[in-house]
């Protein structure tokens, strides 16, 4: 395994941010902007991904529903949920639903760098 982080993510300026982090702390890192092009880019890469962080609310899907169409391929993986807008009570249900951890939006360069050494 490689160790490839995807991040679904339909805010471009976002995603090159977090982009240059992961470049930053020399970790691979692979973009996904809708739920398709998740799916595509994790089957073509199921082998290296061990990681994926999903965006809450997605232009036309949820990181939930993509959450749950890649679990459908059987590989296991880290799942990170993040959003701008968590309620502390709705955190049980993410991490009961299996994402390991649950993150807000904006995140740091110590955010990234947490999650990397906590996961990878």
């Amino acid at each position: 395994m490689e160790n490839i982080v995807l991040l679904i993510e339909d805010d471009e300026t976002l995603c090159e941010l977090v982009a240059e982090m992961f470049n930053l702390l020399k970790t691979p890192l692979l973009t996904a902007y809708t739920m398709n092009e998740a799916v595509q880019i994790f089957e073509e890469n199921q082998d290296k991904i061990a990681l994926a962080i999903f965006d809450m609310n997605l232009d036309e899907s949820s990181g939930i529903d993509v959450y749950e169409a890649l679990k459908e391929k059987g590989k296991d993986f880290v799942a990170i949920l993040a959003s701008g807008m968590f309620l502390e009570d709705d955190k049980d249900t993410y991490i009961e639903m299996g994402f390991t951890e649950i993150i807000a939006k904006p995140f740091s360069l110590a955010d990234i760098r947490r999650i990397i050494s906590t996961y990878l």
